[in-house]
């Protein structure tokens, strides 16, 4: 058995009690279950916290992290579908800092990342951080590299519709 399963296995039990309180929050950091699991990428766990129906898909750690944040910055995929797929969670939610899951993706540069959040359409791509930086800056130096992700769903569906973005956008 590997690790991991083990893991899962005993948060299953833990979970079947129903004894747990699946948003209690570690004294140093302030992570919950779900945003711990979803900053060390265990999507088995995540879907079993969120299958509970009781945890907070949104909490905040003292850094003002999200698990959408954590699994954003990570590059996790999976983890911020089953994350969008629960309707619960801001995807513009700020850090202290004011970084968002958008600016944490392409900061670390995880274009999938990066496109699964735009396809959202709820994603303010305006949003500054505290140093007045723009998601969008680091969102377009993805872009500059795979120009389509800057178009909306919409336009990406409809190749042939008249969309000016196609080429590579210049950056400063």
């Amino acid at each position: 058995m590997r690790p991991s399963s083990r893991h899962e296995s005993v948060v299953k039990l833990l979970l079947d009690t129903g004894k747990v309180n699946v948003n209690a929050a570690d004294i140093k950091h302030g992570l919950t279950p779900l945003s711990w699991a979803a900053r060390q990428k265990n999507k088995a766990i995540v879907k079993l916290l969120l299958n509970t129906g009781r945890v907070k898909a949104d909490s905040q750690d003292q850094s003002g992290r999200t698990p959408l944040c954590w699994a954003a910055e990570q590059g996790n995929e999976a983890i911020i579908k089953l994350l969008l797929d629960t309707g619960k969670v801001d995807v513009n939610a700020k850090d202290r800092n004011g970084w968002t899951p958008l600016s944490l993706a392409a900061e670390k540069r995880h274009q999938a990342v990066v496109k699964l959040l735009l396809d959202t359409g709820k994603v303010d791509i305006d949003t500054q951080d505290q140093i007045g930086s723009l998601a969008v800056a680091a969102s377009l130096q993805i872009a500059s590299r795979s120009p389509d992700i800057c178009m909306p769903p919409a336009k990406r569906a409809n190749p042939d519709a008249d969309w000016t973005a196609t080429k590579k956008p210049r950056l400063p």
